[in-house]
């Protein structure tokens, strides 16, 4: 892959950036519980999604396991792969990269730029309206990466960790 990990960080930052204010902008006084960057496992992609608690409470409703399972499941969420147009240039870029059989190495790079994204728009206060709202990194070929927990306590509050760890020991 021909760019750093900070310069992909930064492109992903600035298409997630994009992604969450048009969300906002088009879905004004809606309260969001999610918002998540994914890729699969060969990080071929990097999607985005939102959550409502809409979708949660309507969940709920139905089966309160399933509810709990996609708060943490961002390929499961409401508006899945929204501003997929932000991320073209992205995604051009990561589908080139997996053609060549890069090795493992720099999928981890991308999967680390995506954190690091989200953690800027954390700490440029993107997210400061909506307090509740779940920012994350996942896989979703992967039931549970082992950076997962690393990744949610670099994103969010400590009791949105604490509310994830203990979703995951139940």
């Amino acid at each position: 892959m021909d760019l750093t990990r900070e310069q992909l960080a930064t492109s992903i930052a600035d298409a997630a950036r994009s992604t969450w204010r048009e969300l906002c902008a088009d879905r004004p006084g809606t309260a969001f519980a999610g918002f998540a960057l994914y890729s699969d496992e060969s990080a071929m992609t990097l999607l985005c999604s939102a959550n409502t608690p809409e979708n949660l409470e309507r969940l709920d409703e139905d089966d309160a396991e399933v509810a709990d399972v996609v708060r943490w499941t961002p390929a499961e969420w409401d508006l899945e792969d929204i501003g997929s147009w932000f991320f073209d240039d992205i995604n051009e870029a990561l589908l080139e990269s997996f053609r060549a059989e890069e090795p493992a190495e720099d999928r981890a790079v991308v999967f680390d730029a995506a954190v690091d994204a989200l953690e800027r728009l954390r700490e440029e206060g993107e997210f400061q309206s909506h307090p509740e709202v779940v920012v994350m990194f996942r896989l979703s070929d992967d039931e549970h990466d082992e950076r997962d927990a690393e990744w949610m306590g670099r994103l969010n509050p400590a009791d949105i960790v604490e509310a994830y760890e203990e979703w995951l020991e139940a």
